[in-house]
């Protein structure tokens, strides 16, 4: 393993969540509470209580912890209450709080958010969907993505399609754009595809692991290796497998398009939105219609939507020519893919 390259400088393994906390919100929930730079906010049931919490366990206190800002940090300390705190699960006195930190006080739990922590529970969201349930599961997820982040855990990510987009969405939101993500090519080598992932994320399809996926997997346990590894899996077989193969595993599995027809067009117009930024787009440019053919020509994976969303506001915006352009695709393959998800131009 001597050509697996690490560093000892423990600020390259940071996630990119290292934002100011802004607010705690209810885990599960979307009740949120603003947090006050220049102000102290006391937790409890009471009244008076700045940020007022309904316990029907009866475990929190009428005044029960304190927060505290000081010098762009917040401090989260106990006022003798009867059950205490824990902040990541870590029983003690005062804790200072970081985004994604779990904070239970009694038989509530609450989690430090930041502005980037929220656009990483926004894409969870996403990608689970936005039903209660679904919420519950992206604030695991979120906990989960720290791990990954941390490189405590190999995820292992079950879904539809390629799963690649969905993975480097994941990258760019906890670690940046500006960190390497490699995914590997079935004509080289797992240990060439993890070198240009250093510092950064390495994906693999699990259907189709590298030969020398295990030493790959080995490097891992390295005391200061800096590659996060996220894994593809189609099906709950291939998801099996592959975790017998791994010590630390965190998993992730994003539902079917099937299971969210209600929630089809929201996703839609999440993407289309999101496209207006490579394209430069002044709108999404939609027509009354547009969702409507897209859903007529069937999408059954995100990527899928992912990739209509930004072929039709190109064209919507610029036309079918000068859209081409943007993509860096040709006139002819615009207006065949066009043509074949039955959507006019």
């Amino acid at each position: 393993m001597s050509g697996i390259r690490t560093k000892a400088d423990p600020t390259s393994a940071r996630w990119r969540i290292s934002d100011p906390v802004v607010r705690v919100r209810v885990m599960g929930a979307e009740t949120c509470f603003p947090l006050d730079p220049a102000k102290e906010l006391i937790i409890g049931t009471a009244e008076t209580s700045d940020i007022r919490l309904a316990d029907p366990k009866g475990m929190l206190s009428r005044s029960h912890a304190r927060i505290t800002p000081q010098d762009g940090v917040y401090t989260i300390t106990d006022l003798e209450s009867t059950n205490g705190i824990k902040v990541d699960g870590k029983v003690g006195k005062s804790f200072p709080i970081a985004p994604c930190d779990t904070v239970e006080l009694g038989g509530c739990t609450l989690i430090a958010e930041s502005e980037r922590s929220i656009e990483l529970h926004d894409l969870l969201r996403r990608l689970l969907g936005w039903s209660v349930a679904a919420l519950v599961e992206a604030d695991r997820a979120l906990r989960v993505m720290r791990e990954v982040a941390h490189l405590r855990a190999v995820l292992i990510m079950r879904g539809h399609g390629s799963l690649i987009g969905t993975a480097r969405r994941l990258h760019e939101k906890t670690l940046g754009s500006e960190r390497p993500f490699s995914a590997h090519d079935p004509k080289e080598t797992g240990m060439v595809a993890q070198e240009r992932a250093f510092d950064g994320t390495l994906f693999l399809d699990g259907e189709k692991l590298p030969r020398d996926v295990q030493p790959v997997l080995a490097t891992l346990r390295l005391p200061d290796t800096r590659v996060r590894v996220i894994i593809g899996a189609n099906t709950a077989e291939a998801a099996a497998e592959v975790a017998t193969r791994i010590n630390m595993v965190a998993r992730l599995s994003i539902p079917s398009l099937s299971e969210r027809q209600d929630e089809l067009d929201r996703l839609l117009e999440a993407y289309g939105s999101d496209a207006m930024v490579p394209l430069g787009a002044p709108s999404t440019g939609l027509r009354p219609h547009d969702l409507q053919w897209i859903r007529k020509g069937g999408i059954k994976t995100l990527e899928e939507a992912e990739e209509i969303m930004l072929r039709v506001v190109a064209v919507r915006n610029w036309g079918v020519t000068s859209g081409a352009e943007r993509l860096g695709i040709t006139h002819g393959a615009l207006s065949r893919y066009m043509r074949r998800h039955g959507i006019p131009t």
